[in-house]
């Protein structure tokens, strides 16, 4: 007849631990890539909203200037 092989507990355990450490690491690294994103969509938004207020805020005090020199 045919025998099926058999593995020591330890063995077994061990592949079994491998494995679930291998998928959590690909867990952490799609949370890291989702934190990268989450930083860049940030940044961006930082970067138009912000800087985009400034320079509006920036422009109106200079049109507002001009008038009151002229006028």
């Amino acid at each position: 007849m045919f025998e099926m092989p058999t593995l020591p507990m330890e063995e077994i355990k061990k592949l079994i631990s491998d494995r679930f450490y291998k998928q959590d690491e690909k867990i952490n690294d799609i949370r890291i890539e989702l934190a990268g994103i989450k930083v860049d969509t940030a940044w961006i938004k930082w970067l138009f909203g912000g800087l985009l207020s400034f320079i509006l805020i920036l422009l109106s005090v200079t049109i507002t200037v001009i008038f009151k020199l002229i006028g």
